[in-house]
């Protein structure tokens, strides 16, 4: 779920700043981060 929230609102900000793609790849990559960050607090420690 970030990861599609980060697209989707990398590329409306992007398109804001006329930079849709820019934006659209910023967004993945934030989404990415926040998805592995997540991933990371709710793995069982073994």
């Amino acid at each position: 779920m970030p990861i599609a929230l980060g697209v989707m609102g990398g590329a409306i900000v992007g398109a804001v700043f006329g930079e849709a793609t820019m934006g659209l790849l910023i967004g993945l990559a934030l989404g990415i981060a926040i998805a592995i960050v997540i991933w990371r607090r709710d793995r069982p420690i073994p």
